[in-house]
């Protein structure tokens, strides 16, 4: 397929350093959902704090979900 036709995955990650740095980011933000086990019956706090850190990953993961799908279906023969 020409160039032209692809998908611009530089609009969601600049470069591979870019997606797994997201990476990175997404599981250091699954760790801080994990410190909230058993802490959020202590305060509203715990409760805002866990739900914002979840939101947060959540917008992570669509985006690496969303560049590895499209980056997959490229080129279904390549294996990275």
């Amino acid at each position: 397929m020409e160039e032209k036709y692809n998908w611009n995955l530089e609009d969601i990650f600049k470069n591979n350093e870019e997606f797994e740095e997201s990476q990175k980011k997404l599981k250091e933000k699954l760790e801080k959902i994990g410190y909230f086990q058993n802490k959020l019956e202590e305060s509203s706090k715990n409760i805002y704090e866990c739900y914002k850190t979840y939101e947060e990953a959540l917008e992570i993961y669509e985006k690496i979900y969303a560049y590895g799908m499209l980056k997959f279906h490229l080129d279904m023969a390549e294996s990275e």
